[in-house]
């Protein structure tokens, strides 16, 4: 070993705590900036592909009455509409003992399950609910603890009915149920029936508009809007979706632009430390820089001496920052993630369970995968985020079951996605 390597290697064994806080100092700051900025993108990239995956719909359409199914389906026939898809949505109380307190619920239908168009809920476990059964959407039955086999009471009218649980779905937009007490249930036709919503009858529905564009969406619901008026039918709101881009990113672009700030003040620091280091680290080694210039040592030697000291150091920082990040990164975005009832993974081509016999429907092309985890995220953004998705529907279903939920309505209006007819 050269006199030059042999010193590098005591500068760094025999001051072991200088260089434990050299390779700390800057393995914080690449921590940071691989953690946080591995997050915003894993987070952002898996958000806009499970909205993708599920078909979203361009408009979501909520009426003030019931119409007939046929009717609704007329509307492909207003120009620039690609296709609709009716659905019901029902505001109802429900408890699991017989002495628990009423707690509040939505009860949602779709004509066919099997063959979904538009926001396509999946199958978990179980079956598809049949006449008199009951599935649950997966959040709220890990926060409820029920499972398959158990039963929930329902209060219609003065009367309590228990239906079995038979199947726990995976709905896309719902809010996580230990924020809102909302728990989210699925039946077919002849089940929402005992609800006062007859066969063939429906309050909401999805369209999708091609070509898409937000001012040609908007222009479709004007249309729709137009010829519902003809029939002396009134839309009660319009919620808008970019295909292509998850709406919950609104709020989580705000909340990673912080942490990306806060990873690059972690990054100055870091620098500032490394150079503190360097600096003392060289003040105190004067004079073997003069016995080295002495011996015939070069500027450049000298400066490649501390250069490749500084390169170990980062070498070093890298090895324990990366692996790290990388871990961090990844486990946030589950978090994160499962906030929205997204899965994980990357959404592949296959069908998911339970999704046998769909061929190449579009809902044979959904993802599967669970994500489990129950992490918080900034509650004044999920109040946003659950006026933004969910009052619109809870007013016009609370209309039909004699109860009003429209103090929600303002939120959407923050939100920039109701929009009142």
């Amino acid at each position: 070993m050269s006199v030059i390597w042999y010193k590098i290697w005591f500068d760094l064994w025999h001051n072991k705590t200088r260089t434990l806080l050299a390779v700390l100092s800057i393995a914080v700051g690449v921590f940071a900036v691989g953690a946080i900025f591995g997050m915003s993108d894993l987070l952002i990239t898996n958000m806009d592909l499970s909205q993708q995956s599920i078909i979203p719909p361009h408009i979501s359409v909520s009426l003030d009455g019931l119409m007939d199914r046929e009717a609704i389906l007329n509307l492909r026939s207003v120009p620039g509409v690609e296709d609709v898809e009716p659905y019901n949505e029902v505001s109802v109380q429900y408890k699991l003992h017989p002495q628990d307190a009423w707690r509040q619920g939505v009860i949602e239908m779709k004509g066919d399950y099997v063959h979904q168009k538009f926001e396509l809920v999946q199958l978990r476990q179980g079956q598809w609910p049949r006449k008199n059964e009951i599935s649950v959407e997966r959040m709220a039955a890990q926060f409820l603890k029920v499972g398959i086999g158990d039963s929930i009471i329902f209060k219609i009218g003065n009367v309590q009915r228990a239906f079995p649980v038979t199947g726990l779905i995976r709905h896309p937009f719902v809010p996580p149920p230990q924020f809102e007490d909302l728990a989210f249930f699925f039946m077919n036709a002849d089940g929402l029936e005992h609800f006062g919503i007859p066969q063939d009858q429906y309050d909401s529905f999805y369209v999708r508009v091609a070509p898409y564009s937000a001012d040609h969406a908007k222009e479709v619901a004007t249309a729709i809007k137009d010829k519902l008026a003809k029939q002396n039918i009134s839309v009660a709101a319009f919620v808008y979706q970019d295909p292509n881009k998850h709406w919950g990113r609104a709020f989580m672009d705000g909340f990673t632009l912080v942490q990306k700030l806060l990873a690059v003040i972690c990054v100055i620091v870091s620098v500032i430390l490394i150079y503190n280091t360097l600096s003392n680290l060289i003040t105190q080694q004067t004079n073997q820089i003069g016995i080295l210039k002495a011996i015939g040592a070069s500027t450049w030697t000298i400066f490649w001496v501390y250069l490749v000291s500084a390169l170990i150091y980062g070498i070093l920082a890298l090895m324990i920052a990366i692996p790290l990040g990388a871990l961090v990164a990844s486990e946030v975005t589950k978090v994160f993630l499962n906030l929205f009832n997204i899965d994980s993974g990357i959404p592949s081509s296959h069908s998911a369970p339970g999704h046998r016999g769909l061929g190449g429907s579009p809902a044979g092309r959904v993802a599967a995968g669970d994500t489990r985890g129950n992490e918080d995220r900034a509650t004044g953004d999920f109040k946003l985020w659950v006026g933004r998705r969910l009052s619109f529907r809870l007013a016009g279903s609370t209309r039909r079951s004699g109860r009003r939920a429209l103090a929600a309505v303002p939120l959407c209006h923050l939100a920039g996605q109701y929009v009142p007819p």
